[in-house]
C-alpha cells in the first residue's frame, strides 16, 4: 500500500484538474477484470457484478489547491482557493502550477501568522512585470503546494493525504482480489473539496443498496485542533455525525459488531467540523443507507499532514469484512 500511496500523492489533482490522478488509477487497474465507467462529470467508477446486496465504496481523488486570478504591475500573482486552503499556513511555502512553474507564497507581511484572506496573498515567480507573469502563469492556471512525500517508520507525511490515503486503501483491496463474489462498485469521485460536487452527481444514478465513503478525519490528539475522542493509532473511524450528517444507528452498530467479530481496531468519530460525500449520498433518490469510514489524520489541508500506516490497514480490514459479510 505504501507504494500505491506514494505514487498517488505525487500526482497533481486539485478540484476540476484530476486527470493525472485518474490516469494513475487506470494504470494500476489496467489488467483487472472490472467494468470501467467514467461519467460526464469525471467520476471514475469500477464495477463487478455479483451477489446482492450491492455495495459501493467511494473515495474522492481531488486535493485542495489554488488558481491564478491576476498579476500586479510588479509581476506578483494573485490567486483564489480551490477548497479549504488556509493562507497563514501557506505563506513562505512553494507552490507548483500545472504547467510546472514554481513560485513562493508571500504577501504584505509573509511572517504574519494572522494572514487569513487571499486578498493579502501574492505568489512570487521571479517576474518583474504583469505581462511577463501572466505569460508564464495564465489566469485560470491551477496550482498546489509543492512538498515531498515522506515514509518514515509507520508514518506517512504528504500534502494531499486528504484523500489519497482513502484512495490507496481501495486500490490496495482491488489489486489483491480478482473476484469479490459481490455486486460491488468502487467510486473515485471528483471535486469533493469544493462542495462534494462529484458525489452529488453519481449518487443520483448509481443504484446500490449501501454506500461506504472512505475519507480522512482530523484527529483530536494534537495542540493544533480542538480536543476530541478521535486519535491516530486507534484504528478506523466509524463516523457517528458531523457538520452535515447524522449516520444511521443500525450501520454504526453493524460496523462495530463486525469489527469486534474480526478483531479490527475501530473508534467512533463524532464532532468533526467537516463533512464527507455521504452528505449528498445519504439523501439521494429518497435516501441511500450510507456511512463514512474515516482515517485519523493530523494537520489536514496543511503543507504537511500525516497518517499512520497501522490505521490504514485497520480501515482496509474493515472494508474487506464488509464485503465478506455485508449489512442486511
Amino acid at each position: 500500500m505504501e507504494k500505491i500511496l506514494k505514487e498517488l500523492c505525487e500526482c497533481f489533482g486539485p478540484p476540476g484538474f484530476e486527470e493525472e490522478v485518474k490516469k494513475k488509477i487506470e494504470d494500476f487497474l489496467r489488467n483487472k477484470n472490472f467494468e470501467k465507467i467514467e461519467d460526464r462529470f469525471g467520476n471514475l467508477i469500477y464495477h463487478l457484478k455479483g451477489e446482492k446486496p450491492s455495495l459501493a465504496f467511494t473515495a474522492h481523488i481531488d486535493e485542495i489547491g489554488i488558481v491564478c486570478t491576476d498579476a500586479d504591475e510588479r509581476g506578483f500573482l494573485s490567486c483564489a482557493p480551490l477548497g479549504g486552503v488556509y493562507p497563514h499556513l501557506y505563506t513562505g511555502h512553494r507552490v507548483v502550477f500545472k504547467n510546472g512553474i514554481i513560485g513562493i507564497f508571500t504577501g504584505k507581511d509573509w511572517k504574519d501568522s494572522q494572514t487569513k484572506d487571499f486578498s493579502e496573498i501574492k505568489i512570487d515567480i521571479g517576474t518583474k512585470k504583469k505581462e511577463e507573469a501572466l505569460e508564464k502563469v495564465p489566469i485560470g492556471e491551477p496550482g498546489v503546494i509543492y512538498s515531498s512525500f515522506v515514509f518514515q517508520e509507520n508514518k506517512i507525511i504528504s500534502r494531499n493525504l486528504d484523500n489519497r490515503a482513502g484512495v490507496s486503501v481501495l486500490l490496495d483491496i482491488m489489486l489483491e482480489n480478482n473476484n469479490f463474489e459481490r455486486d460491488i462498485y468502487f467510486v473515485f469521485n471528483t471535486q469533493e473539496e469544493i462542495g462534494l460536487r462529484g458525489a452529488r452527481v453519481f449518487s443520483e444514478y448509481l443504484e446500490v443498496e449501501f454506500v461506504f465513503t472512505i475519507d480522512v478525519s482530523t484527529s483530536g490528539d494534537t495542540y493544533a485542533e480542538p480536543k476530541r475522542a478521535f486519535e491516530i493509532g486507534k484504528g478506523a473511524g466509524i463516523r457517528v455525525m458531523d457538520r452535515g450528517t447524522v449516520f444511521p444507528q443500525k450501520l454504526i452498530n453493524y460496523l462495530e459488531n463486525l469489527a469486534k467479530e474480526n478483531n479490527i481496531k475501530v473508534q467512533r468519530d463524532a464532532g468533526s467540523t467537516g463533512m464527507t460525500d455521504a452528505f449528498y449520498i445519504q439523501t439521494a433518490r429518497g435516501g441511500i443507507p450510507s456511512i463514512a469510514i474515516t482515517i485519523p489524520i493530523r494537520y489536514t489541508h496543511s503543507p504537511s499532514s500525516f497518517v499512520l500506516m497501522d490505521d490504514l490497514y485497520e480501515v482496509k480490514k474493515l472494508i474487506k469484512a464488509v464485503i465478506k459479510n455485508p449489512p442486511k
